[in-house]
C-alpha cells in the first residue's frame, strides 16, 4: 500500500517534497520500488525511482522532490509500487493556481492619416494564463477591455456595488462590438447581478 502526503494546492514555480509511505503487509514483500510519474504541470527534482527493502511487514517513509511549472491548471502525481508480482498505485490531482492578482499592461498608439505601428507583443505574467486584446477606435482609448474585466472582477458587493458593476454592461454592445461569447457572459452577467440584487431585498419591499 501507498499513502502520499501532499498539500492541497500549488503554485507556479513552487519547489515541493513529497513523503510517501510505503507499507508492506506481507512478510513475503522484500524489494519495493518505487516511482513517480506527473502530467505536464511537475517535474521530477532529481531521481524518479527510489527502492526500499523490508525485513517483515512494516512501513517505510521516501522523499521525492519536485518542481511546478510555471503555468496554472490541474497537475496530476502518480505514485506506483511494485515487489515481483504486487503492485500498487497512488493517484491525486491538485490545483495549480496563481496567488497574485490579475495585471493589465496597456500600450497606447495616436495614429494620423496614413500612417502605422507595429510592435511585439510581450506576454504578461505565467503561461497560459495570459492574453492579449487589439483594441481600436476613433475616439481616445478607454481601454474597454480592462475595464470591463474590472467591473466583472469587482471583488465587494453591496447593493450599490452590484448595480455599478452590472449597469454598464446593459449597453456594452453600444460601445464595441462584441463577440458571440461576450454576449453570453454578458448577459449572464447582468441575470446573476439580478438575482443577487433580489437577496439584499427587505420584508417592507424595500433594498437594504
Amino acid at each position: 500500500m501507498l499513502l502520499a502526503t501532499m498539500p492541497r494546492v500549488l503554485g507556479p514555480a513552487e519547489e515541493i517534497k513529497i513523503p510517501v509511505t510505503v507499507f508492506a503487509t506481507e512478510n513475503n514483500i522484500r524489494n519495493v520500488s518505487l516511482r513517480m510519474e506527473a502530467n505536464a504541470l511537475i517535474e521530477p527534482v532529481g531521481a524518479n525511482n527510489q527502492s526500499v527493502f523490508f525485513n517483515a511487514a512494516g512501513e517505510q517513509q521516501v522523499y521525492f522532490n519536485a518542481r511546478v511549472k510555471p503555468a496554472t491548471g490541474i497537475a496530476k502525481v502518480k505514485l506506483v509500487a511494485s515487489s515481483g508480482k504486487e503492485r500498487t498505485e497512488y493517484e491525486v490531482e491538485l490545483d495549480v493556481r496563481n496567488a497574485n492578482p490579475p495585471v493589465t499592461r496597456v500600450t497606447e498608439r495616436t495614429l494620423a492619416a496614413g500612417q502605422s505601428f507595429s510592435a511585439p507583443v510581450m506576454p504578461v505574467g505565467t503561461g497560459n494564463t495570459n492574453r492579449a486584446v487589439v483594441e481600436i477606435s476613433s475616439l481616445p482609448a478607454i481601454n474597454l477591455e480592462s475595464r470591463l474585466q474590472y467591473l466583472i472582477q469587482y471583488p465587494h458587493g453591496c447593493i450599490e456595488q452590484v448595480t455599478s458593476s452590472v449597469f454598464p454592461q446593459l449597453v456594452l454592445n453600444q460601445l464595441t462590438e462584441l463577440t458571440s461569447q461576450q454576449k453570453l457572459q454578458v448577459d449572464i452577467n447582468i441575470r446573476k447581478g439580478i438575482e443577487r440584487i433580489k437577496d439584499f431585498q427587505a420584508r417592507d419591499g424595500g433594498f437594504s
